[in-house]
């Protein structure tokens, strides 16, 4: 434990201890992961890996640096479209193969 002292030393010495400890990533290292969430996105994680890109998006200074990763947000936006159509296709798929085994099934 810190001993409470008010000195300004010591308080300049507490902050920057506790900036070490939790250090911000840096915009390449925001960038980096951005880009290991679309490369291992699956079906099951889709959403929440977006929702996670969008935060780090978030902490992204300026548009110079949003633009470089927004190929890698358009894309966990494209694959969530499509696995979810697809998802809502077979669902439609299911119910009409059901649909027709009961009406096979009534005409005999």
């Amino acid at each position: 434990m810190l001993p409470l002292q008010t000195s300004a030393q010591n308080w300049t010495l507490f902050t920057l201890d506790s900036c070490n400890r939790f250090p911000m990533p840096t915009s390449a290292q925001i960038r980096a992961r951005i880009k290991q969430i679309y490369h291992s996105a699956t079906r099951t994680t889709v959403e929440e890996d977006l929702r996670q890109a969008i935060t780090l998006l978030k902490k992204l200074e300026g548009e110079s640096e949003r633009a470089r990763v927004a190929v890698y947000m358009d894309g966990l936006s494209q694959m969530r479209s499509e696995w979810i159509l697809a998802r809502r296709q077979a669902t439609r798929k299911k119910a009409e193969n059901t649909r027709k085994t009961k009406r096979a099934t009534r005409k005999r």
